[in-house]
């Protein structure tokens, strides 16, 4: 497990930053989860374009830091998610969640996937993640926009 602490939106980060997801489709870290990645775009495009589809636009780094562009990969839309359901941790036991339409995307070349979400939150119960049908146990690589 990596915490991306810089980008943590519990103190203010944007949680779109890329710097880690490149680095992960750099050493083709298959099976390695990223997220929560706030990219209301292409959460809202996976949304229309569907389940099996291929995103048509990149990811991240739409309010971050200047010089930062968004991650272009072949990014397939694997599953999608209303963003509403109930956290399970010791956190946000029995909070609701209402954070906009979700996706999982995967890079076909590389075997990273993100997490992308409409609205700003921080990851850190793991009904964000078992909600786009990923089981943060199983993960190889869990990249969490959190300290």
């Amino acid at each position: 497990m990596l915490a991306d602490v810089q980008d943590n939106p519990g103190a203010g980060g944007t949680s779109d930053t890329v710097g880690i997801l490149r680095a992960l489709i750099a050493h083709r870290a298959k099976g390695a989860v990223i997220g929560m990645m706030v990219d209301p775009e292409a959460a809202e495009r996976a949304t229309a374009l569907g389940e099996g589809a291929l995103l048509d636009c990149g990811i991240g780094a739409k309010v971050g830091y200047a010089g930062e562009t968004p991650v272009e990969a072949k990014w397939r839309i694997v599953r999608l998610g209303s963003g509403n359901f109930t956290g399970s941790g010791p956190m946000y036991g029995g909070a609701k969640f209402h954070i906009g339409p979700m996706a999982l995307v995967t890079d076909e070349d590389s075997g990273v996937s993100a997490v992308l979400a409409a609205k700003r939150i921080q990851a850190n119960d793991k009904e964000m993640f078992r909600h786009i049908g990923v089981e943060p146990a199983e993960v190889p690589i869990l990249v969490l926009k959190s300290t």
